[in-house]
């Protein structure tokens, strides 16, 4: 406890869920939302409508519950492109080379039928 208030963690916010007789794919059922919305929304996925629908159904507001303010990313290294795709340009970073055409030592050798 903080300053009178229980400390909210994703475990905590999961099991007042379920001593209230509701489970994750219920409640998100019951506010129309996906099967897995609460579920994204207690991993960190930053899920405003479904964090909303939980501080609803615990009588809690919901910054007490998910206290991160959902506009700043949560890495300072977040640029929107995530590892594997930059792993994946290579090099060139994916783009292309003048007149369309991809670096010629990246394209393989043609065989000549003897």
């Amino acid at each position: 406890m903080v300053n009178g208030m229980p400390r909210w963690d994703r475990h905590a916010i999961k099991a007042e869920i379920y001593r209230r007789g509701q489970t994750l794919t219920g409640l998100a059922r019951q506010a129309g939302l996906a099967d897995n919305a609460i579920r994204m929304a207690l991993m960190g996925k930053r899920w405003a409508r479904a964090e909303q629908v939980i501080a609803d159904f615990l009588d809690v507001p919901a910054d007490a519950l998910f206290p991160l303010p959902r506009n700043i990313p949560l890495r300072s290294s977040d640029s929107g492109t995530s590892r594997r795709r930059r792993q994946r340009r290579g090099a060139s970073g994916g783009r292309r080379i003048r007149g369309g055409q991809k670096k010629a030592a990246a394209r393989p050798a043609k065989r000549t039928a003897a």
